[in-house]
């Protein structure tokens, strides 16, 4: 089994989500190595600064001594720090003047060019960064080396990015949603018009091949296509109207000549010869006539009906037409009704209706049984037959126009009739049902929607 195609609807979503999904990925790469770089900038911006700060207080005795005299705050940061901050001040030859608990050597060697440095350092087992600079005290030069462990390292980024996050990170994922929001509903607002233009052609059929689909709001890229399908459907329209000419044409072409043939053969009545021509022409009558009443109706105007029309007297009228041809056949009907029965509608197009499908039971039910004729329901004529019955799953195809049930396929007929009769019920706004009777049979109810006057 086929599965259906996703809509276009759900493609552009779905293609949309991905890419935002793979543009939010991609940006939060970048985001994290710009949030790396930001923190190692700051780092050294910050062992920049220490170094500074070591410099700014320290001070050179007369005897060449130095000393550093950190403020408190600042010192206890070193001594507090296990180790985490420590720094050394060495003089022009490497030797070291002063320096935080613990350290005994410079951190790094110094530069022969005096040129200030970041370094990398490994202490007992961990991974500090520091910076190396050059500094004047004194009219003297000295050496600032300062580094910091892991741990404000880690704080830093931690910090960093707290404030990142309380400061607009939430709303990254809101703007997702919302972009997501209005992606989706710009790509429904933009393909409403499709949407439209389908639900529009489902529409068309061959009894209603004036709509056209419009072009006006439709994206430039579907036009070509709209406007192929538009010139699909006036061939088709022309086609159809060509073809209903010809069958108007050859249905009245047929009837006169088949006329004067059937007064031909009443001369010679009596000759064992002229019953079986008179079946045949009688035959080729009724399907000219209802040639002739497709094309009526597919040629007629379609709109309210306005006359008031009395369903029992047509069910009455149509039953006595076809009430010589019953009895001859071994068949009867029986017409029940109580009073007048009225609807509105186009009395020709209900009478042929009836006939059509009173002419449809006689053909089914077997000799020695009788039609069944109910006007006693309001709006409603119900026939019956005591014939096979319709299958299920023939029942979607007994109204199409020249369709026959296999079985009867070989007997005569055109397949015309009951396709007359559900034209008549939808140009009539109304419906044909079809039930099983009681004992076997078929019923063909016509329910009839429109009240007179309406």
């Amino acid at each position: 089994m086929t599965r259906p195609a996703p809509s276009l609807q759900w493609q552009l979503i779905s293609r949309v989500l991905a890419l935002t999904l793979a543009l939010t990925v991609l940006g939060s790469a970048a985001l994290v190595l710009l949030f790396q770089n930001t923190v190692d900038s700051l780092r050294d911006r910050s062992l920049q600064g220490q170094a500074a700060d070591i410099a700014h207080h320290a001070a050179v005795a007369a005897d060449g001594t130095v000393t550093v005299r950190l403020p408190p705050a600042l010192e206890d940061s070193y001594r507090g720090s296990r180790g985490e901050f420590i720094y050394v001040l060495l003089d022009a030859d490497g030797r070291v003047v002063a320096a935080s608990d613990g350290v005994s050597a410079p951190l790094v060697a110094l530069s022969p060019a005096r040129e200030a440095r970041l370094f990398q350092m490994t202490k007992q087992g961990r991974i500090f960064y520091g910076a190396s600079q050059p500094m004047s005290i004194g009219r003297r030069n000295y050496w600032v080396q300062v580094a910091q462990g892991p741990s404000h390292h880690n704080v830093l980024e931690d910090s960093l990015l707290t404030a990142i996050v309380n400061q607009g990170g939430w709303a990254i994922p809101l703007f997702v949603l919302l972009f997501l929001g209005l992606t989706a509903q710009t790509i429904r607002s933009g393909l409403k018009p499709l949407v439209q233009a389908s639900e529009l052609a489902a529409r068309i059929s061959p009894t209603n091949l004036e709509v056209r689909l419009p072009l006006r709001r439709m994206p430039k890229e579907v036009i070509p296509l709209l406007q192929a399908v538009n010139g699909a459907i006036d061939r088709l329209a022309q086609g159809l109207r060509e073809q209903q000419r010809f069958t108007a044409d050859a249905a009245h072409e047929l009837r006169t000549p088949l006329a004067v043939l059937r007064a031909n053969l009443d001369r010679y009545r009596g000759q064992p010869w002229v019953p079986g021509l008179l079946v045949d022409v009688d035959r080729m009558t009724r399907v000219v006539q209802q040639l002739l009443d497709v094309a009526r109706l597919e040629e007629g105007a379609v709109g309210a009906p306005q006359s008031d029309v009395d369903l029992a007297d047509l069910a009455a009228e149509a039953a006595a037409s076809l009430a010589p041809a019953a009895i001859e056949t071994g068949r009867s009907f029986d017409l029940r009704e109580q009073g007048p029965n009225r609807v509105a509608g186009y009395p020709h197009d209900i009478y042929s209706a009836l006939r059509n499908l009173m002419e449809n039971a006689l053909d089914h039910t077997p000799a020695g049984t009788m039609v069944e004729v109910d006007a006693t329901v309001p709006g409603i004529v119900r026939v019956r037959d005591h014939g096979p019955g319709v299958p299920a799953d023939q029942r979607a195809h007994v109204f199409s126009r020249f369709w026959r049930a296999p079985a009867r396929r070989t007997l005569p007929g055109a397949g015309l009739g009951l396709s007359i009769v559900a034209e008549v019920m939808r140009r009539h706004g109304g419906r044909v049902e079809i039930e099983d009777a009681p004992g076997g049979g078929a019923v063909f109810a016509l329910i009839f929607s429109h009240e007179p006057g309406a």
